[in-house]
């Protein structure tokens, strides 16, 4: 009895001691932290990675992470550490569109991170560096291959383009690759893409690609709900690369200085994404949605601008500005929150201003006020955008302002 006693006491003095251990080395771990200050591309092959380190003396690591991932796993590398500060060089494959994250043990077997992410700049691989060209006028149209015709007779200077990623994917006959991924491509689809827009470069057109979505034989979107276009799938891994050798493909084929298939300078994610049960069908809750979106914005910027410097990335919003109506997503909220996700990156918006109801074109009789909880922004409070991007400081990396197009706007010919 008394040695049963002795046993548990001794046992119990164990667990403790056990839990100390490992709450103490747990304590440590997560008072550790670093940051990283610069993950760059130095050669077509090499990344350098820099930061800092407070309170941690055990080894720290690199980790790389997928877009469709979301823990910490095997580390690329173990990082040197000089005083407080680091620097780590690793090979560029296959990582463009990781980011990258440093960890150290959890004291458990596996690993815990102590600093945020941090995505690389693709521009230092880009070997297109032409400046962005000057339209000659603002008149614009958007664009098929049946209004050539018009085009010139209206001596349009900006063109819209809607390119459906889905249907260039279907019945595929033409192999592309990048990255280690093949995907095939209809090249008569292609080829018809080629016609119009080098027409358009030949009459020195700015051009913009509206990067659409429809379900083919690549898992590309998320669900097939029926909706005109579907949102993109940036959690399937086979999706996503698909996606990146595609886009990829398409920057190197249309920001070519010789402009021998036509350029395209201004790349659009998605139509009037605020609206995702008519133009970017999904049965993702708004939250998921909206993180899948800055994903999707993120994986073609990388993709673009890693071929043509200048490059821009929009968004596209129709002229619901604070509403839900038609199960819509706050306008005002969706740029918010895009710009906590995607303020490393330069980006801007395609906005359609289009009147309060679509089959009035009297727009200066808009019910709109000029305060930002206005329900529409149309034509008639357009400066309410503009504001609000100023006053919340929205703005580029660099501190520029983002850019603001209205790459749709119609009336309705009574």
């Amino acid at each position: 009895m008394k040695q049963s006693r002795y046993n548990h006491l001794f046992f119990s003095l164990l667990l403790s001691l056990i839990f100390f251990l490992s709450f103490s080395s747990h304590s440590d771990v997560v008072a550790a932290s670093a940051q990283i200050h610069s993950c760059e591309i130095i050669s077509s092959d090499t990344i350098k990675i820099s930061g800092t380190i407070e309170g941690i003396q055990e080894p720290i690591y690199l980790f790389e992470v997928k877009s469709w991932e979301k823990n910490i796993t095997n580390p690329i590398a173990e990082i040197p550490v000089t005083g407080n500060t680091f620097e780590c060089v690793v090979s560029l494959e296959s990582r463009l569109f990781s980011k990258f994250v440093v960890g150290t043990s959890d004291g458990l077997g596996g690993y815990i991170a102590i600093s945020e992410a941090k995505f690389l700049h693709p521009e230092g691989l880009a070997t297109q560096t032409d400046p962005f060209p000057n339209a000659e006028s603002k008149k614009g149209l958007l664009t098929n291959a049946s209004m050539m015709e018009d085009v010139r007779e209206l001596g349009v200077k900006h063109s819209l383009v809607n390119l459906d990623l889905g249907q260039l994917l279907t019945n595929g006959d033409m192999p592309i690759s990048f990255d280690g991924t093949t995907c095939y491509i209809n090249s008569g689809m292609l080829y018809g893409y080629d016609a119009v827009l080098k027409s358009l470069s030949q009459q020195n057109i700015v051009t913009s690609l509206v990067l659409l979505a429809t379900p083919c034989p690549y898992p590309i979107v998320a669900q097939d709900t029926q909706a005109t276009y579907e949102a993109l799938d940036m959690q399937n891994p086979e999706g996503v690369k698909t996606l990146q050798t595609l886009i990829h493909f398409l920057a190197q084929r249309y920001t070519r200085s010789d402009k021998a298939f036509g350029q395209v300078v201004n790349w659009i994610v998605g139509n009037e994404v605020n609206n995702p049960s008519e133009w970017n069908g999904s049965q993702l809750s708004t939250e998921d949605y909206l993180a899948n979106y800055a994903d999707g914005v993120r994986m073609v910027s990388t993709a673009v601008r890693s071929v043509y410097s200048n490059a821009r990335i929009y968004v596209s919003l129709d002229h619901c500005w604070n509403t839900e109506v038609g199960n819509r997503i706050n306008a005002m909220n969706l740029l918010t929150y895009l710009y906590s996700q995607l303020n490393d990156i330069d980006w801007n918006i395609a906005y359609h201003a289009y009147p309060y109801l679509l089959n009035n074109p009297a727009t200066w009789t808009d019910p709109v006020t000029d305060e930002i909880t206005t329900d529409v922004i149309s034509m008639k409070n357009i400066h309410v955008l503009t504001d609000y991007l100023a006053k919340n400081q929205i703005n580029n990396p660099d501190g520029s302002l983002k850019r603001v197009i209205l790459s749709e706007v119609g009336f309705h010919a009574k």
